[in-house]
């Protein structure tokens, strides 16, 4: 849950479902669907999601996967874009955490 106490994010499973952003007051359907990556083709890649959460009062959320790139940081109020990608990691990323000081 994001700071503002009614934002939630949720990790895609097999399913390919990709990240979404959630409005608590309204859970009929995701705010924002945010793919992992796109494909050449344009097409949604969405593997596993292992692990997601909010950087607090900064519009981002990290996520960790199984896939190639296993953990990226996504902007997302606006709209999903990718801030970074971490590549170095040697395996799946199955648990993460950011901390809240600014300093």
């Amino acid at each position: 849950m994001d700071t503002d106490g009614r934002t939630v994010v949720t990790g895609g499973g097999t399913g390919g479902e990709g990240l979404r952003i959630w409005d608590l007051r309204n859970l009929e359907a995701p705010v924002t669907k945010i793919p992992w990556a796109v494909s050449s083709m344009g097409e949604p890649v969405n593997p596993s999601i292992n692990c997601v959460k909010f950087v607090p009062g900064m519009g981002l959320l990290v996520a960790g996967s199984s896939h190639d790139t296993a953990a990226k940081c996504f902007n997302y109020k606006a709209g999903g874009v990718v801030v970074q990608d971490f590549y170095k990691l040697k395996k799946s990323c199955f648990t993460l955490d950011v901390s809240s000081d600014k300093g």
